[in-house]
């Protein structure tokens, strides 16, 4: 009888603790769902931006002799929009990787192999392989 005596004198505190410790993990599974969401989001935000790059260089043909393995930069040296376009890439690279570095979203398979590919092919033509 004395706990029920003591359940029924303190029911209401136990039933704001169990709000309170509801609310909390519902805050806190809200919070993991939302941080997933926006991992996500900008996942395809950085996609975007990576499709729009690259999309110059199938647009502009005059762009894809830098991917060419044999061509002679010392010959015929990089244009203006062949080295904005490699700016351009670098730059959204660099993003890309401090974001992914924060966790800022989830980091898409091969993308280290894809930029280690195209510095390394890109510094051994135009660099002269010193890098």
């Amino acid at each position: 009888m004395a706990f029920g005596d003591c359940l029924g004198g303190s029911w209401f505190a136990i039933v704001q603790t169990a709000g309170i410790i509801g609310g909390l993990v519902f805050t806190a599974a809200s919070l993991r769902i939302d941080a997933k969401a926006r991992r996500t989001t900008n996942l395809i935000a950085i996609t975007e931006q990576h499709r729009e790059i690259w999309k110059e260089l199938y647009s502009r043909p005059e762009l894809s002799r830098l991917l060419e393995p044999t061509v002679d930069f010392k010959r015929k040296p990089v244009t203006f929009e062949e080295e904005l376009f490699v700016k351009l890439l670098t730059l959204h690279l660099s993003s890309a990787h401090q974001a992914s570095r924060q966790g800022m979203f989830l980091q898409p398979e091969r993308l280290r192999q894809d930029v280690r590919w195209f510095f390394s092919s890109f510094s051994n033509q135009y660099l002269g392989n010193t890098c």
